[in-house]
């Protein structure tokens, strides 16, 4: 049976409670309510908790096995969250889960709850720190397919703040919605080993960005083509400037664009809407103050330099008139 409730079909007894229910119960209630319910075979979905409670075991989601997905969030005032809180929940496959750092470090990290589902697959995490660092060690599983890392006041990643997740097959990488200015040269050396990997990037600070904080050098993706991010690069929503850097992630754009076009696979389903995406990312002309499709930028509106693959010879791209006249 489907473990998920859609639209107005969610029971009278678990829909989300009011701000005068949340200060008046706790979350075990309901929660006890729905696992009776699921005992006779009733359909039982997600849940969401919300202010009102500051101490999160295992017995709060006891009897909920069935369950599917889960979001546990808005609790600013938790004070305890158990370590194998979740390990009751054999079947949770979608976690929408927020970090503490009100909770003492050695009692402890989000990374330690989360080895306890092996079933997830996807994971949204709401970083409540500025810095993420240590707080995923470990929630990694090989089956994971979708990260979402979010965080209003989250400003800076650690280059080993992902350790651990580069076993997984196919994974969908999301950082949106930071203060995010820059991302570590370290961050992607783990992600080198998934076999189709979704980098997404949007709706933070970036400014700029080079293709070498993904490929250990700017040849790489030249002579790999686009497989090591399969699934594209999205960027909407940035403060990208267009220099050069983005010039060149405009070569990887069109290069993706090609490759996927002429690639028929079931991994890349979702390949249309990630190619119209990726079209939709814009950068400013620092002369003009102009908003241009990043996709569509050359070398030599910005007399950029060009790394020849073949030959390692640095080439200079001339403007195009000039490059014209040159040639008559």
């Amino acid at each position: 049976m489907d473990s998920r409730w859609c639209g107005s079909t969610q029971p009278e007894s678990t829909r989300p409670l009011s701000k005068t229910q949340k200060r008046r119960n706790s979350i075990e209630p309901p929660f006890k309510q729905e696992a009776a319910r699921q005992d006779h075979g009733s359909t039982l979905g997600s849940s969401t908790m919300g202010s009102h409670r500051q101490i999160v075991t295992k017995a709060s989601f006891a009897g909920l096995r069935r369950l599917q997905e889960l979001a546990v969030r808005d609790l600013p005032l938790v004070e305890r969250f158990d370590a194998d809180s979740l390990a009751s929940l054999p079947a949770l496959a979608e976690l929408d889960v927020q970090t503490w750092p009100r909770i003492e470090r050695f009692r402890f990290r989000l990374g330690n709850v989360l080895s306890g589902v092996p079933s997830l697959r996807g994971l949204v995490v709401d970083v409540k720190e500025p810095e993420l660092k240590d707080q995923l060690l470990g929630a990694f599983d090989s089956r994971l397919q979708r990260l979402d890392i979010r965080g209003e006041g989250l400003r800076r990643l650690d280059g080993d703040s992902l350790e651990g997740i580069g076993n997984n097959h196919e994974l969908v990488l999301r950082i949106r919605g930071t203060q995010i200015k820059e991302l570590p040269r370290g961050l992607f050396s783990e992600l080198q080993r998934v076999s189709h990997l979704t980098v997404d990037i949007s709706n933070n600070q970036f400014s700029s960005f080079k293709l070498s904080t993904i490929f250990a050098n700017s040849t790489t993706w030249e002579n790999m083509g686009t497989n090591q991010i399969s699934g594209g690069l999205v960027l909407n929503g940035n403060l990208w400037v267009c220099d050069c850097s983005i010039v060149t992630v405009g070569q990887w754009t069109r290069r993706w664009l090609r490759e996927t076009a002429q690639t028929q696979s079931a991994v890349l389903r979702d390949a249309p809407s990630a190619m119209e995406q990726v079209k939709r990312a814009t950068c400013t002309d620092p002369i003009s103050g102009r908003e241009l499709p990043i996709v569509r930028l050359y070398p030599e509106q910005f007399s950029c330099q060009v790394e020849a693959a073949s030959t390692g010879v640095t080439v200079r791209a001339l403007p195009l008139v000039l490059l014209l006249c040159v040639l008559c």
